[in-house]
């Protein structure tokens, strides 16, 4: 059944974006309903896999600790490994800075640990190291990363991770699940304009964007009456007050003045390009739509309706715990499964918590993962 579904205007004639979406059905066939968004696009943790080994080393080597999007992360696998009663130290790559994640990872391989796991840095970064890694007969995990041979932020090399993390059925690997964020944002705005979206896209130049892009894209492929009406790329270093991003967004709306949807994918195009407050400012009646919800103040945004949905919110909770289930599979020398992890959608009406938290898992991740060790949680 194909359901309509408009948005809501406030009393000055913009739009929130936030009104009670009627949620049973899809206003087109093949998309995902609005139950599943909310509902995410995964599946249950697993229930099954081999007693943890015990007095484990691990090293975790992160992305930087100086952001959210890393260290909380890296605050999910330490919980984790405390659960298991392992010894975990980490290495802070610091986001690159003088050639600091292959120094984090060599300091990682120096320690000899029983495994290492890179949080979210690509093996095309740090392939040297991982080859030692791999000579040293140390197993690294991936968390939240693609492997050399990724047709996602790959180099056409040989897979070097042990075990990367394996997301869910319909989107298993690091990339799929990146890909997955896009086509979830697009489900939405299909659903929330009942199959009548003129968008705006803005893309950013990194594997990351491509990703997101084409799973957005190939979405909205399947809604007859939707269409991409202006697009535009922009570097990670642009979403700064007032900068290049903000200008070409600015610019894309008075091109196209019959957009009724903004899609900003990631919480930097959200609040510091300003994005949210320039398609306000604009006085018409536009629905944003995306963001990760790692950033408490895009999160408010959503909770007042300013942005109407965060959809392409993650658990780094779910994705730390994963990536030592992985390690246990690892350890144990069976094959590693799907963590069931898939992405979510969170609005005013759904998902949103107390101090603007996002509720990014649909199960109690510690008492699932408790009971998957035999933790007796």
């Amino acid at each position: 059944m194909t359901v309509l579904v408009s948005a809501c205007s406030s009393s000055d004639g913009s739009s929130n974006g936030t009104g009670p979406a009627t949620t049973s059905g899809t206003a087109t066939p093949g998309v995902s309903t609005m139950d599943q968004l909310y509902q995410g696009l995964g599946e249950a943790p697993p229930a099954g896999g081999p007693t943890p080994p015990k007095n484990k080393t691990i090293w975790w080597v992160s992305c930087g600790e100086k952001i959210p999007a890393c260290s909380t992360l890296t605050a999910a696998g330490r919980e984790a490994a405390g659960m298991l009663g392992w010894t975990f130290t980490v290495a802070d790559g610091n986001l690159n800075a003088n050639g600091g994640y292959q120094t984090a990872m060599r300091q990682a391989i120096t320690a000899k640990p029983d495994a290492i796991v890179d949080s979210a840095i690509d093996c095309s970064l740090i392939e040297q190291p991982l080859k030692e890694a791999q000579a040293a007969g140390i197993p690294v995990i991936a968390a939240l990363a693609n492997d050399c041979d990724s047709a996602i932020g790959g180099n056409g090399g040989s897979a070097l991770f042990s075990g990367p993390t394996k997301f869910s059925a319909g989107a298993p690997t690091a990339g799929d699940y990146i890909t997955a964020a896009g086509t979830a944002g697009a489900a939405y705005i299909i659903n929330k304009t009942g199959g009548h979206a003129k968008i705006i896209d803005a893309v950013i130049q990194a594997p990351l964007g491509g990703a997101i892009d084409n799973g957005f894209k190939s979405e909205i492929k399947k809604c007859a009456d939707c269409s991409i009406v202006g697009s535009f790329t922009f570097q990670p270093a642009d979403t700064t007050a007032g900068g290049p991003f903000g200008q070409a967004l600015q610019a894309a709306l008075v091109k196209n003045p019959d957009a009724n949807v903004v899609y900003l994918a990631l919480d930097s195009e959200l609040q510091n390009g300003g994005g949210a407050r320039i398609v306000k400012q604009t006085g018409r009646n536009i629905m944003v739509v995306g963001g990760q919800g790692a950033d408490p103040a895009v999160v408010a945004l959503a909770k007042s309706g300013d942005i109407s949905a965060l959809t392409s919110v993650q658990s780094p909770q779910w994705i730390g715990y994963g990536a030592m289930d992985t390690v246990v599979r690892v350890l144990a020398k069976v094959p590693t499964v799907n963590q069931g992890i898939g992405a979510i959608v969170v609005d005013a009406h759904h998902g949103i918590g107390a101090n603007n938290t996002v509720a990014s898992a649909p199960y109690d991740l510690k008492a699932a993962y408790s009971k998957l060790w035999g933790l007796g949680g």
